[in-house]
């Protein structure tokens, strides 16, 4: 299954450590960019959807693996009727969870199999091994008599082969050959059944090793086991980032923690909450997310943890309110009727309504949850107090009048007053429209058609990039002036910090930017040299500084790679060298066609917002 091992406990301990000195753990400052508005939008025409098979337009699949659950009932040996399980989970499942271990008889899990079938609802079946074969060859009769069956059903099955397999100690290459075949034999026999490529978010550092290639998978799968010192809402963004733009992504198997067999703490508070982080927070901050399943089961081979919910009311109460939500689904292949969007997005800068109501939720991008309130104000009077996520209110205006009114969300922690921000809603006859307050129009003459249109639309509303004069000059290259301008802003830092160069004038308009963000884009002596054109290992460099990657993150491995992908490695400049590894590292910026990546290369205008945005927002 690729549960927590000892590799795991040891990058627990450095994200531990990264958070405290990075003052990430309760307490930590939150800003305004931490903060989103959604609006639960009727139309799904905006909707993120690759065209993969079985992939809802919109909405959420979800399920729950019931094979140990001592409230179902076992018909026959297996816990799938839908009866027995609806006794105590309220909701239809769209896929029950199932697991067979790689070699076993798919008749140990038969009655099941046909229980789903009968019940009309779908399966996630995760074919579990440990370990990777030289003679996979020889298991060919024996996928074929697997695969075999599953086609018959009148169901819609998805296989997630050898899930988790990036955290075990298994030769990649080997797995690599493994997957590709198995792959292949369910193309050969069942094209209709779903191929999983399923990795655990525990270790995202050697992902890419174990991707068997786009033509072997359907969907990219998650594997999740959190406890309260995790965040998967990063890890499994990682590896959104990197696979979840051409393929529909499903969280595989989500395990909450609600009970500490180290410590003998009882978790359940938080995993109650925790469970609507991973059924309905992280669909809304990654709309790529269009499956979630939760491993139910105690899991007694793994020392550390329970992740059970059938032992625990508490949790029971928790998951059937989470997965109340509309949002998720109760059949495969029937698309949600509405999507999440978010406000202040270059897809959604704004949201027309046309209901008697608003739907809306308030989205808080930062790992602790626990102590924050929401306050929703209209036009300065308190309309709605929430304090669990995710912090859901239905505002209603249907009668509302045709002038502009203000919404405003307010975050509080321990009655402290965070965060506020304001949107405008425009009443009309049939519903509303509602948009950010600092959200401007652009509509820059020079960009319309550029490749880079959107990006640039979306990094000018937040003032990072700005043009005059009604264009934007995209094709411009960027000065170093200008990065200094954009890191200070990104970064949020004082301005008119001690200047030490003497080329820059204390009355030049970027003077004011220089000081501080030259922590940043540095400096030579003291020359700053602002109104040369910035170079990609300058700016890249900037951006690798301002995320908080640390040089001493940089493997054996890392080199290796990056020499091996760029022949051009020995152009960058011995004081930006490490960063450019982890800007490859972590896909800030990648390389050309010819194998190099161009460090004294100028950066355009346009070239900019890309990498802005894709650092900083996707």
């Amino acid at each position: 299954m690729g549960l927590r091992n000892k590799k795991r406990l040891i990058l627990l301990g450095m994200f531990l450590l990264m958070m405290l000195m990075a003052g990430s753990i309760v307490g930590a400052d939150l800003s305004q960019s931490d903060v989103s508005l959604v609006v639960v939008s009727p139309t799904t025409a905006n909707s993120h959807y690759t065209g993969g098979l079985y992939e809802p337009v919109a909405g959420i699949y979800f399920g729950a693996s019931y094979e140990a659950d001592s409230n179902v009932k076992a018909v026959d040996g297996a816990r799938y009727t839908i009866e027995e399980i609806n006794n105590t989970y309220k909701k239809k499942n769209s896929a029950y969870l199932m697991h067979l271990t790689f070699g076993e008889s798919v008749d140990t899990i038969k009655t099941a199999l046909d229980q789903a079938d009968v019940a009309d609802v779908g399966v996630v079946l995760v074919w579990e091994t440990d370990e990777v074969y030289d003679n996979i060859g020889s298991y060919g009769d024996y996928i074929e008599d697997t695969i075999s069956y599953l086609r018959w059903l009148d169901v819609p099955v998805f296989i997630s082969y050898g899930a988790g397999m990036n955290v075990e100690d298994v030769d990649a290459d080997l797995y690599v050959s493994n997957f590709r075949y198995v792959a292949s034999k369910i193309r050969d026999t069942a094209s209709d059944v779903a191929i999983v490529w399923t990795v655990d978010d525990g270790d995202t550092t050697n992902i890419s090793d174990y991707y068997p290639g786009e033509t072997y998978v359907d969907w990219i799968g998650v594997q999740s086991f959190v406890s309260p010192e995790d965040d998967p809402v990063s890890s499994i963004g990682e590896i959104i980032h990197n696979y979840g733009e051409d393929k529909p992504v499903m969280l595989t198997e989500v395990g909450v923690s609600r009970y500490d067999r180290r410590t003998g703490v009882d978790t359940t508070e938080w995993a109650s909450q925790e469970l609507g982080v991973m059924f309905n927070y992280i669909p809304m901050i990654y709309p790529q997310v269009k499956g979630v399943f939760l491993l139910n089961d105690r899991y007694e081979n793994d020392s550390t943890h329970h992740y059970d919910i059938y032992s625990n009311e508490d949790m029971i109460d928790a998951y059937n309110d989470v997965v109340s939500d509309d949002a998720l689904l109760t059949d495969i292949m029937v698309s949600g009727a509405y999507r999440y969007a978010v406000l202040e997005s270059s897809k959604d800068p704004a949201v027309s309504i046309e209901d008697t109501h608003m739907m809306i939720r308030t989205l808080i991008t930062t790992r602790d949850f626990s102590d924050y309130e929401v306050i929703y104000k209209l036009d300065g009077r308190k309309v709605s107090e929430q304090d669990q996520l995710p912090f859901a209110y239905d505002l209603q205006i249907k009668g509302m009048s045709d002038e502009k009114h203000n919404l405003s969300i307010n975050v509080y922690e321990d009655g402290v007053l965070l965060v506020t921000k304001e949107f405008k809603i425009l009443g009309n006859d049939d519903g509303a429209l509602i948009e950010s307050a600092n959200y401007k129009v652009i509509d820059f003459s020079d960009i319309r058609g550029h490749w880079a249109e959107g990006y640039i639309i979306d990094v000018s509303k937040r003032g990072l990039v700005v043009g005059s004069d009604g264009v934007f000059r995209p094709y411009d290259l960027i000065s170093r002036a200008e990065v200094t301008s954009i890191m200070t802003k990104l970064g949020k830092l004082e301005e008119n910090g001690a200047v030490a160069f003497s080329d820059v004038a204390s009355w030049k308009w970027y003077y004011k930017y220089v000081g501080n963000a030259s922590r940043y884009l540095v400096g030579y002596g003291d020359a700053f040299y602002p109104e040369r054109a910035a170079t990609r290992e300058e700016i890249i460099t900037a951006m690798v500084k301002m995320k908080g990657y640390n040089l001493s993150d940089i493997t054996t491995k890392d080199r290796e790679t990056f020499a091996a992908s760029y022949r051009d490695e020995s152009d960058i400049s011995s004081q930006y060298f490490d960063y450019m590894i982890l800007a490859s590292k972590y896909k800030i910026v990648g390389g050309y066609e010819d194998k190099t990546i161009q460090p004294k290369k100028s950066m355009t205008r346009g070239e900019v917002a890309k990498v802005l945005f894709t650092t900083f927002y996707e």
